[in-house]
Formats: structure tokens, C-alpha cells, sequence
């Protein structure tokens, strides 16, 4: 099953949407309705849908505020609103689709289907990563390795695990910035690469990267605050994994 979120100050509208869903597809489930960006993140932090349908003018926080501060990875985005001219902003965010108010079934069909191509393509591609995943999980395992197997295009890099200062997640791929300068583009997700560098010394403060405890140099104060590296590179901590952060620290001798 298919979980879903719809995400509206319109209660009228959000429900009218969860009837479509449900009429146009049995394999899709929505678990909760929401009236505000705020309250949808903080039921995010126990329960990641497949899929969100999100509105964008809401009061206190807006659709597109609500995505830019959203720590879900494998969450796809349906944004449901009256105004066209967010069209462009909705791309930028990646989001799966963009709705118009009031949304047609025959259009609420197509995006379901797009969504359901999306999720069937996921599987494939963690299916392919299987035994890649498996390797690198037991290669992980030997802390005295100190080093990780990365696929690229051009082969296969063992790269010295305090080379590393940060990865950043490209989507189906992550890119591995390392002390020397160099940027090195791997066909890995960066869930994967996590996994890699469990043993180690590493952090994820923000779903789009995950950083070498070692190389930070600065920690600004903030809802989530900022996080600066080695080489000068900034990276944003979620406001989800704040205490998560602070307490690595806490724990140091």
C-alpha cells in the first residue's frame, strides 16, 4: 500500500482530494490530512509517506517553505494549488507534479500513475544496488581497511575514508568532496554511502548530506543552525537532527 499525506488549510478541498484518491486508486492510502505545513513535518519525524499532495499559499508556512525544511528522502511531491506562477519554483524542488485547483480527475490519474512509475523505478534501482550494497556493508564492517569502494563511470576508486570531508546527495547518485580538493560523483544514493561509512566518524545533519565529524571547524547557532567545514563549505543542520547533533558532542570526553 501506498501511503500518502495531503497537506491543506482548506479542510474542504483536502478532503474532496482524499476522495478522488480513493476512488481513483485502491493501492494508495491516505494516512493522514493536515491543515498546515508545520503540523505535516512534525508527523513526518515518526511516518515517511511514499507521497505528499501539497498545497502552497497556507498561512505560517507555505508549501514550498514546508518542502525546503522537509528531512523525508524517499518522499515524493504532488503540489495542489490555485496559483500557476509557482510552476517554476516546483520544478527547481524536483517535485513529481503540479496540480491545479480544482484538481480534474483525469489529471490526478496521470500524476498517480507518474507517481507509481517513480516507486516501481526505486525498487529497481535498490534492487540493482543489492549486492553492491551487501560488499560494501561487510567492507564497512573492517574498521582497519579504512577505506570505501566507490562505482563511478570510470571504475571502481578505494578512497581513504580521512580523505573525505562531506557527501551530498545528487538524487540516485552522491558526490564525495575530499580534502585534496578533488569532487568525485558516485553511482551510489547517499543512503548507501551512510551505510559505507557507518563505522566512522560521520553525521547526517540535513537529508541531503553527510559530513566527516573530523573536519568541522564552526558550528552557527540557528532553528537548525549551520555547520562549517574544513574547507569552508557550509551545510545546513535540519531542525529534526539538531539534538542528534549537539548530543554527539555532548558524548565527547
Amino acid at each position: 500500500m501506498i501511503k500518502a499525506f495531503i497537506i491543506d488549510d482548506e479542510k474542504v478541498s483536502a478532503e474532496l482530494l482524499a476522495i478522488k484518491i480513493g476512488k481513483l486508486a485502491t493501492d494508495i492510502q491516505v494516512s493522514g490530512i493536515f491543515s498546515s505545513g508545520t503540523a505535516a513535518l512534525e508527523a513526518m519525524e515518526t511516518e515517511e509517506p511514499a507521497v505528499i499532495f501539497l498545497d502552497i499559499e497556507m498561512p505560517g508556512m507555505d508549501g514550498i517553505s514546508m518542502v525546503k525544511k522537509m528531512d523525508a528522502e524517499n518522499t515524493e511531491i504532488i503540489f495542489t494549488t490555485a496559483y500557476a506562477q509557482y510552476a517554476i519554483e516546483a520544478v527547481r524542488l524536483q517535485a513529481l507534479d503540479y496540480l491545479l485547483k480544482p484538481v480534474g480527475e483525469k489529471e490526478l490519474n496521470f500524476a498517480l500513475l507518474r507517481l507509481r512509475e517513480k516507486l516501481v523505478e526505486k525498487e529497481k534501482i535498490k534492487a540493482g544496488q543489492s549486492l553492491e550494497s551487501l560488499f560494501t556493508k561487510m567492507q564497512a564492517l573492517n574498521t582497519h581497511f579504512n577505506k570505501i569502494a566507490i562505482a563511478t563511470l570510470e571504475g571502481i576508486l578505494f578512497i581513504p575514508v580521512k580523505e573525505i570531508i562531506r557527501v551530498e546527495s545528487l538524487n540516485n547518485y552522491s558526490k564525495l568532496y575530499l580534502i585534496s580538493g578533488k569532487n568525485i560523483v558516485a553511482s551510489k544514493t547517499l543512503k548507501l554511502v551512510e551505510e559505507m561509512l557507518a563505522p566512522y566518524r560521520f553525521f547526517r545533519p540535513h537529508k541531503s548530506h553527510l559530513i566527516n565529524l573530523e573536519y568541522i571547524t564552526k558550528y552557527i547557532r540557528g532553528e537548525g543552525g549551520v555547520i562549517v567545514m574544513a574547507d569552508g563549505s557550509e551545510v545546513d543542520v535540519s531542525r529534526q537532527r539538531k539534538q542528534d547533533f549537539m548530543k554527539v558532542f555532548e558524548s565527547q570526553p
